[in-house]
């Protein structure tokens, strides 16, 4: 119990130490409270595509939210039997389109190059492999982002910082580790990369990557390929076990939350793939089942490059946003109190209809 030492004063003194004591306790709380939320929050969102486009709806919506970066995906590398390793999915554009011009004119100074890394990567290649790997990487960045005879520019991307995503583990981290210790001496620009929440928690085993910052990416916490799994996109009840009671991580922590869904293919137990983007509404081969977000095939269909037998289950994956604003208060302990970068996964169509702008700001002023 807090005793107030006024026992000995009159009672129109003890009400003024009292008040002066609420007061100060008052604004203890409310200074404390302003601490616990960063100085300034930068919201972006992440492009995923291959082919760059500035459609309207997106322009607008990124306005509409405050939106000040893109974080563009530029290819991913993996390990390659012959070739050691080889990039994967790479942008494309062309010079002739508006869509792409339109792209390089609205966001090319905003733009974050990332690049993605399978951890298969770091398992295959030798420690003396690390350097020539930083080297290729690094060229083809440079080729990607600054582009010669673009008309009137020849640095598309002219970015202050690159971010790679790779989810190592205990017995790559060294070479992986070695790869952004490189690249951080290479660039001297802001170094970032990505961060799972078992990194977080099993810091003393994952390490702490040589990197400026990190981006915590708050979704795909369980494996998709489990039957027992109601959502792997997103669980807050998982996320808070791993973040609770842990020590403030020693870099600043960025955060990055999902807006995109998709939907899982089972035969029986086995997985059989995934339904990227899904339209349930026009599922006309599968009826609902009685647990909550699974369907049960009727007919044999072919959705892309998966087909589906009559008798296979799906299990639909969608983040809700009340999922959203519970994952960023239960972030917000281990996030930077400097500038935070809240970042949303990812910029297509499908996204911002799911969650549209005015929903986003809801979001973001759980962290502002």
């Amino acid at each position: 119990m807090i005793r107030l030492p006024f026992t000995t004063y009159s009672t129109g003194k003890k009400r003024l130490i009292l008040l002066v004591f609420i007061a100060g306790m008052v604004a203890a709380f409310f200074a404390w409270s302003k601490k616990s939320k960063p100085d300034y929050v930068r919201v972006g969102a992440y492009y995923w595509r291959t082919q760059l486009q500035a459609e309207a709806a997106s322009v607008s919506w990124m306005k509409l939210i405050g939106g000040e970066r893109i974080y563009l995906r530029l290819f991913d590398v993996d390990w390659h039997p012959i070739h050691t390793s080889a990039p994967l999915g790479e942008i494309r554009y062309n010079r002739y389109e508006e869509s792409d011009r339109a792209f390089v004119k609205t966001w090319g100074n905003q733009t974050v190059p990332v690049v993605f890394l399978t951890n298969r990567l770091f398992i295959h290649l030798a420690p003396s492999e690390i350097g020539p790997l930083a080297d290729k990487v690094l060229a083809k960045i440079k080729s990607t982002c600054y582009l010669q005879d673009w008309s009137d520019t020849t640095a598309l991307f002219p970015y202050q910082e690159l971010q790679f995503d790779c989810d190592w583990t205990a017995s790559t981290r060294d070479k992986y580790f070695r790869f952004l210790e490189i690249m951080r001496n290479k660039t001297g620009v802001v170094i970032s990369a990505t961060l799972r929440l078992s990194q977080v928690r099993d810091r003393l085993v994952m390490g702490v990557p040589p990197v400026d910052r990190l981006m915590l990416m708050a979704y795909n916490l369980e494996p998709v390929q489990e039957t027992e799994v109601d959502n792997s996109i997103l669980n807050t009840d998982l996320m808070g076990n791993y973040l609770k009671k842990l020590k403030p991580y020693p870099i600043p922590v960025d955060l990055a939350l999902p807006m995109f869904q998709w939907a899982a293919v089972f035969t029986d137990t086995r997985f059989k793939g995934i339904i990227r983007e899904p339209k349930p509404e026009n599922w006309t081969f599968a009826s609902p089942e009685g647990r909550s977000g699974w369907y049960q095939v009727q007919q044999d269909t072919v959705i892309g490059r998966l087909l589906i037998r009559k008798g296979d289950r799906i299990r639909l994956e969608v983040p809700e946003l009340s999922q959203l604003k519970d994952a960023a208060r239960i972030a917000r302990a281990i996030l930077t109190k400097d500038t935070l970068n809240l970042v949303f996964f990812h910029l297509s169509p499908a996204c911002l209809n799911r969650f549209p702008h005015d929903k986003i700001r809801e979001v973001v002023n759980v962290v502002r």
